[in-house]
């Protein structure tokens, strides 16, 4: 039995949930439908018969949430996939929902763009009380976010406890093909090895700070290069720049060598 707000989803019809809940899907643009970003945000509200100055207030507020306030006349779909998913988590945030239900909502975002979502979750839920039913593969993220995780396994839940106790079971993840946090793995490695009796962290942040008072290392002496390794690079780019037809700039004076 799956229950919201302590109605039974099989015997409530969708717009029932729908003031009270908000949905953002892993693929963004199977939820965008408006021919702008800011009328986006604005569909759902009109539906819902929010006053027109109160619609106009909330679009700015989600559009300045989520850094889309420059892209606000443009078409959803001409957007790039990180953006359309930035415009559905303000099209849902508008809303003003009691809970916010996410799948994968960072599988389209680089790494800082993805920092910047979970962030916005956590200002989310402080600011405005929100809840968030997260489903995600994104551990440092989920370890920095959530107060809860529940594992799923051929149907069962195998795990239902805080992040520390869940990512610090490093069998039961294996297990269950789930990726621990980097800095956990790294902690418990070293605690393998007799360098630390801390138990490991699950944020960046922590193990930064821990591992300021674990034993000096030995000096590392890196590799010698050998010729094979240091001959012609095998991909060039010299102050490479490209300019969309739109106007979009995408790279500026870029080079490299691999």
């Amino acid at each position: 039995r799956l229950l919201v707000e302590g109605r039974d989803t099989l015997d409530h019809p969708i717009h029932e949930q729908a003031a009270g809940v908000a949905l953002v899907l892993q693929d963004p643009s199977a939820q965008l439908i408006a021919a702008t970003v800011e009328q986006e945000i604005a569909f759902a509200l009109e539906n819902l018969r929010v006053p027109r100055a109160e619609i106009v207030l909330r679009i700015e507020t989600a559009l300045a949430a989520v850094g889309l306030s420059a892209l606000r006349a443009r078409h959803p779909h001409t957007l790039s996939g990180g953006q359309q998913q930035r415009l559905a988590l303000a099209a849902a945030f508008a809303t003003r929902p009691r809970l916010m239900v996410l799948d994968e909502p960072t599988s389209q975002l680089d790494p800082r763009s993805a920092l910047g979502v979970f962030a916005l979750i956590r200002e989310l839920n402080a600011q405005y009380g929100i809840a968030f039913l997260i489903t995600g593969h994104a551990p440092e993220e989920m370890a920095a976010t959530v107060q809860r995780l529940v594992v799923l396994a051929g149907g069962r839940v195998v795990a239902d406890a805080p992040p520390e106790d869940v990512y610090r079971d490093l069998p039961l993840l294996a297990r269950n093909s789930i990726r621990p946090p980097g800095v956990t793995v790294t902690f418990a490695q070293l605690a393998g090895r007799g360098a630390t009796r801390l138990a490991p962290p699950i944020r960046l942040e922590v193990g930064l700070e821990q591992i300021k008072h674990l034993p000096s290392p030995r000096p590392f002496e890196p590799p010698v290069a050998t010729p094979a390794q240091s001959g012609v690079p095998i991909l060039s780019l010299d102050r490479v720049s490209h300019v969309y037809a739109d106007g979009t700039r995408a790279l500026t004076d870029l080079t490299l060598e691999v």
